[in-house]
């Protein structure tokens, strides 16, 4: 559909409507083929996405009341069964179908995964700065990021995971049209009040520090970084939530542009504040470096949704923002779970790769931070792919649903494989880009074939549990990760550790193990969703915070 083609259809779809008497607050157009934008904006109509995105399905219209109805207080927000609700999209999918939502998919998360590729140098760059600042300071930093991942990072960080479902579903299932950003405001608050025990914590360390018989070399600074890092974190909240609520509207591009700005930001905050002679403050240069971009991104987010954001999804700060929040716990609690036992089963490798001496922990460091590196790139496809089906739920199409699930599970599959082989292809000379000792390079070379299976499987996992987050059903990874991890890796890998002689090969099968056993259990969950039903529990989601106002009086009819 391009041309004068599809702004006629557009025009006639949109005539239709208005001659029914249907009030039209927003219509949303997701069209089978590509749509352009004059042709919709020429019709009056809205397209999915206003920065460029256009996407695939049939065409859908947001909610409105056909001409014979008249809305009262009493209007029902869904139907009286869940069965009446139709579904346009053909229940048998084809490769076609598979082919065009991978064309959104990668339209859509190319932009998502630059900006997330070059958090990397945000990742290499304070290792490397610390080492001009001596041993103790990146002893300080290692042990302050453990602590901190333990107690906040990581579980708050998961919290917002809630976003993935709640915005993406609200933004195009809802008939209330700031929703989207009461789902924002309950999450933030929801992090700033479990976030307060770990700032409690963080501002009182010392003496938990001493008990815990720590060098008392470097208390006082991993005190001081801490406190430093309680206060920058708030930004760091403040960020990820606006950002998975400008995903969630559409505004890819925007959002990924503004992450991308955040990287040197944050590279001349850090040299201007840990490495510059005169203007240096030390270690706690970092955490404040993070702040100062977090906190513009912030700003250049804002200042953007008001230029060309309009209204969409947001209304203003609401009361409602109180209220609510067990459904929003509901859905984050399984996300900072799932986080949580992340950082903890790699934290537990790192401290039993200690336990092999000091090459043994140093190729555990290449090794974990490869897999950082390869499953970032794709993280961007992930982000997407959580959105697009909350999205699809929200209009009512579940089979285009799954269809983009299965596009996103093959592509990102293919991804995987093709990373991987590159990977192998480098096994040789790929430990020299972290660090130069042969015998390091040589464990490394023994790990690869293990590394590179393990990111096919990791990133099917990534992949299926973001399905299952934009279904809304979090708590299946939640479950899956204590199973998986609690009673069967963390056993074997001790096995591994303390009866065999396998040293770090055996850690890093214990991982494979987890991986494998996560991706199969969630593929399963996600190749026998049933569709449909997801539809009708995201509608009964929605109708829970949704309140139908009166339209205001017609004065020329009074």
């Amino acid at each position: 559909m391009s041309g004068p083609k599809a702004s006629s259809s557009l025009t006639r779809r949109h005539s239709e409507c208005s001659q029914s008497g249907s009030e039209v607050s927003t219509l949303y157009v997701v069209s089978e083929d590509f749509v352009e934008p004059s042709a919709a904006k020429s019709s009056g109509i809205s397209l999915l996405g206003n920065d460029g995105v256009v996407g695939f399905a049939p065409i859908v219209v947001s909610s409105f009341l056909p001409a014979d109805q008249s809305a009262t207080e009493r209007t029902a927000l869904l139907s009286a069964s869940s069965d009446e609700l139709t579904f346009d999209a053909p229940e048998k999918w084809t490769w076609r179908d598979l082919g065009r939502e991978a064309v959104v998919l990668g339209w859509l998360g190319v932009p998502m995964s630059v900006s997330y590729a070059s958090k990397i140098l945000e990742i290499l760059v304070p290792g490397m700065v610390l080492g001009r600042l001596g041993a103790e300071a990146i002893v300080t930093w290692a042990l302050s990021n453990s602590i901190a991942s333990f107690t906040a990072t990581g579980p708050l960080l998961g919290l917002l995971s809630a976003l993935d479902t709640l915005c993406s579903q609200a933004s195009t299932g809802s008939s209330r049209p700031g929703l989207s950003g009461i789902y924002l405001q309950r999450c933030v608050l929801l992090c700033l009040v479990a976030f307060l025990p770990s700032a409690i914590l963080w501002w009182n360390i010392h003496p938990v520090l001493i008990y815990l018989k720590q060098d008392p070399a470097i208390i006082g600074m991993i005190t001081r970084y801490l406190r430093y890092e309680s206060i920058c974190f708030l930004f760091t909240i403040m960020f990820e939530a606006v950002k998975k609520f400008f995903i969630a509207q559409g505004f890819h591009y925007a959002i990924s542009l503004i992450q991308t700005l955040n990287t040197p930001v944050n590279l001349v905050c850090t040299y201007v504040l840990v490495v510059h002679p005169t203007t240096s403050i030390g270690i706690v240069g970092i955490p404040a470096s993070i702040a100062v971009a977090n906190a513009l991104g912030f700003l250049m987010a804002i200042v953007w949704f008001k230029a060309y954001g309009g209204s969409r999804g947001w209304t203003g700060l609401s009361w409602d923002a109180f209220r609510g929040w067990r459904q929003v716990a509901r859905l984050a609690i399984p996300g900072a779970f799932m986080t949580s036992s992340d950082v903890v089963v790699l934290s537990l490798m790192t401290m039993a790769a200690s336990l092999l001496g000091p090459v043994t922990l140093a190729s555990h460091a290449v090794a974990k931070m490869t897999m950082e590196m390869l499953g970032i790139v794709q993280l961007g496809l992930i982000t997407v792919t959580a959105n697009r089906v909350g999205n699809l739920l929200g209009l009512a199409q579940p089979h285009r649903a799954r269809n983009t699930a299965y596009a996103a599970l093959l592509g990102g599959t293919g991804i995987s494989v093709g990373l991987a082989t590159l990977f192998y292809t480098l096994r040789h000379k790929w430990s020299y880009i972290f660090n130069p000792d042969p015998q390091v390079n040589a464990v490394v070379q023994r790990l690869v074939p293990i590394l590179a299976v393990n990111l096919i499987f990791l990133v099917l996992a990534l992949l299926s549990k973001a399905v299952l987050g934009g279904q809304g059903r979090p708590k299946i990874g939640a479950y899956m990760h204590l199973v998986v991890y609690y009673l069967a890796v963390i056993p074997f890998g001790l096995f591994t550790l303390y009866c065999t002689t396998w040293g770090l090969t055996g850690l890093w099968t214990a991982l494979l193990l987890a991986s494998s056993l996560m991706a199969s259990g969630l593929l399963y969950f996600v190749l026998h969703s049933d569709w449909s039903s997801e539809v009708r529990k995201c509608k009964t989601r929605l109708a829970h915070d949704e309140h139908y106002r009166l339209p205001p009086p017609d004065v020329a009819s009074v």
